[in-house]
C-alpha cells in the first residue's frame, strides 16, 4: 500500500471452511505462523493492499495455505474473533511478476520455484550478477 495521495487500494475478504471430517494445518503466509484448522470450521482471510493482485489459495490433503500479495497486510479470522493480523507490517515489495509463494519458494528452496523470467527479472531488478 503506498502512502501517497490517491493511491489505489483494494480489500479482499475470503471465507475458507475446512471440509474435512478432521482438523487439518491453516498457515496464512508470509506470517510465518500455523494454525489448527477445526472440521467444519471458518476462517475468514481479509488482506488490505495495492490494487492489481489477489490473495493467492493452495490446497493439499493436510494443509491450506494463503499467500497475501507483495505490499499487502493481512488478518485471519475464526469465529469473529482475529487470530492473527500483521497490522501495518505489509508483505515486502518484490521483483516485477513475482509472487509471494514463488519468491518464498526460491528463497527457501521449496519446490515452488519461479519460472526463469520471474528470476531474470529479480536479479535484473536488484542488479545482483546472473550465475
Amino acid at each position: 500500500m503506498s502512502d501517497e495521495p490517491g493511491a489505489d487500494v483494494q480489500r479482499v475478504a475470503l471465507r475458507i471452511t475446512n471440509s474435512h471430517d478432521s482438523s487439518i494445518t491453516f498457515a496464512p503466509e508470509p506470517c510465518g505462523r500455523v494454525f489448527q484448522f477445526p472440521a467444519g470450521a471458518t476462517f475468514e482471510v481479509v488482506a488490505r493492499g495495492p490494487e492489481g493482485d489477489a490473495l493467492d489459495v493452495e490446497t493439499s490433503t493436510d494443509t491450506i495455505t494463503v499467500w497475501a500479495w507483495s505490499g499487502s497486510t493481512v488478518a485471519v479470522f475464526h469465529a469473529g474473533q482475529c487470530i492473527t493480523d500483521t497490522g501495518d507490517l505489509r508483505v515486502p515489495l518484490l521483483p516485477v511478476s513475482m509472487s509471494t509463494r514463488g519468491f518464498l519458494g526460491m528463497v527457501t528452496g521449496d519446490t515452488e520455484t519461479p519460472p526463469s523470467s520471474r528470476a531474470n527479472d529479480w536479479q535484473r531488478e536488484r542488479r545482483w550478477p546472473r550465475d
